[in-house]
């Protein structure tokens, strides 16, 4: 299905490889900044983005050697 942009909506191209490139104003209304992650959700046939909330926990030092 492909959506009617004859109205003013930020749009991109795929490119060969899958990759795109969110449009500035995209970016901006999501608060993305280099370096984040964008996650994709599917819901009822469409496609929503939003900035992926991902907590990584590292373990240091003697901790690290503990968990082994």
């Amino acid at each position: 299905m492909r959506a009617d942009i004859s109205m003013k909506v930020p749009t991109a191209r795929l490119t060969r490889n899958g990759q795109v490139t969110l449009p500035k104003q995209v970016r901006e209304a999501l608060g993305a900044n280099e370096g984040d992650f964008i996650a994709f959700v599917e819901e009822r046939g469409r496609i929503w983005i939003a900035v992926a909330d991902l907590t990584v926990r590292v373990r240091v030092g003697r901790d690290a050697e503990k968990a082994k």
